[in-house]
């Protein structure tokens, strides 16, 4: 109703600039019309004054060196007559230069004196002097008419200067006449005009309004539909964030608890059943982080963050994480950078690991045997990665919908491999967010290439990749050259045990342990051995396997996975496995005793273990769900820790109250007082400004993270809480060492 209220005082305004316009015009032909025309008129008639000055002026005087002399005689008398019929003079006088009149067309005026100001102020100043004297006023010299008169002087100038001035009246009475008629016409003819151009004016107009309606109906159709969809967007954000929290809740339990059971079941079957239920919950964690990703991505919510970050440590990483996968699989995997890969870079790390798990975990995927190939290149300010597999493959027909969502090569491979299909448009949503660009090459059953481009600036701290001489094993091209390069002489290899060191440097306080405790271990497995056990052989050598795998100690890994396949064949080689056990005994003998016996590991490294010992560590954990506190409990019991609990942010304030922590876990969404409320009074209390504070929440939408850092917490960790990184966090934080080394099993 505003809108349309708004319409018609805009309707009656135009009608009143209408009508305005009416008058405007009007007063502009009165006002600006008739005065110009007046003036071209005045013009006209003082040239026609000075032409008829210059003509007369050599009949009327001859000059002498002293004097002027007028001879007036019939004929110039005649000549004046006529000119007073041609140009409609009314009279004509000549004055002396010091104003006498010397010759008038009214005989009564000769002789006399003119006193007009006019005559010696302008006229004697060599200037025409010009007026139009209407009826009834009297003109420069004082005589009043009765009609309208234009009076006009016009100066005579001769070599010797000012000699004198001609006055000439014309009559303008019937030309003034004409010319208001003229004014009056042109009104008439204007308003005439524009009444006649009204009806259509109001056509128009009605028009105007009528499609300023719709387009108001439309601008407010548009304005609601954009804010269903803004608010269908913001409910659907809620939603997603929601279901995020409320899937990963639960699942924080199912992940973390079977991880436990895990670690504890000594029976075989068992083992492999918590296990199957652990990668499901995983596999199902993964779905939900696809369809989060793929609709953040989808509301345009992911951001690129640039940041400098070391890409030959991340390569390192990720060429880690999937060498123990290709090993499991029976797979050769050959990865490489090459040389003049820049060592620093400056890009989004987050994004390209997504980038790279999504493409090489689908080539672990669809790949049963053969090899999978990654290779970096840099060149001209772009990274070159090349993923190639020899896997299944796409069919041609297929390629052109391979990067579309929830679409699969074939609808049979949802089926057998799983997935929802989003893998590979997200990651081509990314790369091109990321101004790079991703094509693919493959045939059925030809295996796959994917080739992304990518933007990616030196940093200028960067140097170029070092000589092949000094590349660690992390960059060299296969498997089987990597671990026949890490089997050296049984001698003391402080190298070896460094190299372990350098590939974690935030777990190097549970590597000591494991090394500490390797001994102990071989003394379990040889046990197994002696009995002959298959069951317990395999249990034993595949917590060797996972414990010392992913802590990059590859030597002992590659060993004990030996002994672990071979024990789970049906006709086992006890001779093979006794074999391979010596093995791993002549890599402790490799191992420099420091490193074994936990006395020197003290003085070796006292800021490691000096806690564990002391007992000082006290951590709070503060979280309103009791499977969580449960499930942290766990997580932790083996750690030389003591741990309290707090179910809301309110008890873990009077808990600090009272108590001195080293750290807390700190639950974000909590009844009465949740972890933001918390964060930010401990912040602002001078003594416990300093503590640090990880926070963990189940939401794991865009800015959550953020959001968690700004309200003040250390650091940050999603749920479902891995085991592993948050015992890595902690002991890096408190310099501690867990009791038995961590499953780091795939």
């Amino acid at each position: 109703m505003q809108d349309r209220q708004k319409i018609k005082l805009y309707l009656y305004g135009l009608i009143g600039i209408l009508l305005f316009a009416i008058i405007l015009l009007i007063s502009i032909n009165s006002f600006l019309v008739y005065p110009k025309i007046r003036s071209l008129l005045t013009a006209y008639l003082e040239t026609s004054a000075k032409n008829i000055a210059h003509h007369h002026k050599s009949m009327y005087f001859k000059n002498s060196e002293d004097e002027i002399k007028l001879e007036i005689t019939d004929s110039i008398i005649k000549k004046i007559k006529s000119d007073i019929d041609e140009f409609g003079i009314m009279k004509i006088k000549i004055y002396s230069n010091d104003g006498i009149v010397l010759f008038s067309s009214d005989t009564s005026e000769i002789g006399s004196k003119t006193t007009a100001s006019e005559f010696f102020n302008i006229v004697a100043n060599n200037k025409i002097y010009s007026e139009l004297v209407k009826k009834g006023f009297k003109s420069a010299e004082g005589a009043q008419f009765d009609r309208d008169v234009f009076e006009v002087y016009t100066p005579i100038n001769t070599k010797n200067g000012f000699i004198g001035a001609f006055e000439i009246y014309f009559d303008m009475t019937d030309t003034l006449k004409n010319l208001n008629h003229i004014i009056l016409i042109s009104n008439i003819a204007a308003l005439l005009i524009i009444l006649i151009s009204m009806p259509l004016i109001l056509v128009i107009l009605k028009k105007a309004v009528i499609i300023i309606s719709k387009l108001i109906d439309t601008e407010e159709k548009l304005k609601n539909a954009k804010e269903r969809a803004e608010e269908s967007s913001r409910i659907k954000s809620e939603f997603l964030a929601n279901m995020s929290h409320e899937i990963r809740t639960p699942m924080n339990s199912i992940t973390g608890f079977t991880q436990v059971l895990k670690e504890n079941e000594t029976d075989n079957e068992k083992r492999e059943i918590i296990d199957i239920i652990h990668q499901s919950g995983s596999l199902l964690l993964n779905l939900i982080n696809d369809i989060l990703d793929f609709s953040k991505i989808e509301h345009g919510k992911i951001e690129i963050i640039k940041k400098d970050f070391d890409f030959h440590k991340f390569a390192e990483h990720i060429r880690k994480m999937f060498y123990l996968r290709a090993e499991d699989a029976g797979l050769e995997f050959n990865f490489t950078v090459s040389n003049n890969f820049p060592k620093v870079v400056y890009g989004d790390e987050h994004r390209i690991s997504q980038i790279f798990n999504n493409l090489l975990g689908n080539a672990f995927k669809f790949t049963s045997k053969g090899s999978i190939t990654f290779s970096a290149m840099y060149s001209d300010g772009s990274a070159i990665f090349i993923f190639r597999d020899s896997g299944i493959g796409i069919p041609q027909e297929k390629i052109d919908k391979v990067f579309d969502a929830f679409e699969q090569a074939e609808t049979s491979i949802n089926r057998k491999y799983g997935g929802a299909g989003l893998g590979l448009a997200i990651t081509k949503k990314i790369v091109e967010l990321m101004e790079g660009e991703i094509t693919v090459k493959s045939d059925k059953n030809l295996g796959t290439e994917f080739t992304v481009v990518i933007p990616l600036a030196i940093s200028e701290n960067s140097t170029a990749f070092e000589s092949s001489e000094s590349q660690t094993p992390s960059l060299i091209s296969n498997t089987a050259d990597y671990v026949s390069s890490i089997h050296t002489k049984s001698v003391k290899d402080e190298l070896m045990v460094q190299r372990w060191f350098d590939a974690n440097p935030d777990l190097k306080s549970i590597i000591i342990k494991a090394i500490e405790m390797l001994p102990g271990n071989l003394n379990k497995l040889s046990d197994a051995i002696s009995r002959n056990i298959s069951k317990d052989i395999k249990f034993i050598a595949h917590d060797i396997k996972g414990s010392y795998g992913n802590l990059g100690m590859t030597e002992i890994y590659k060993i004990a996975k030996e002994i672990c396949d071979e024990a789970r064949k049906e006709n086992y080689s006890i001779d093979f496995i006794d074999e391979k056990y010596k093995e791993l005994r002549t890599i402790t003998t490799r191992i420099p005793d420091k490193y074994l016996h936990l006395p020197e590991l003290k003085n070796l490294f006292p800021e490691e273990l000096k806690s564990e010992y002391s007992g000082s560590n006290k951590i709070l954990i503060v979280d309103d769900n009791p499977n969580n506190l449960k499930l942290l409990n766990l997580f932790l019991k083996e750690l030389f820790i003591e741990i309290n609990i707090a179910e809301n942010g309110a008890v873990a304030l009077e808990m600090l109250k009272k108590n001195k922590y080293q750290l807390i876990l700190l639950d974000m969404q909590m009844p009465v007082m949740d972890g933001y409320e918390t964060v930010k009074i401990i912040r602002a209390n001078e003594d416990l400004a300093d503590i640090y504070v990880i926070a963990m929440t189940a939401f794991a939408m865009k800015g959550d993270a953020e959001k968690c850092i700004e309200a003040g917490c250390s650091d940050y960790l999603p749920k479902p809480i891995d085991k592993n990184l948050l015992i890595a966090k902690i002991t890096s934080l408190l310099h501690i060492c867990s009791k038995i080394p961590l499953d780091y099993s795939i």
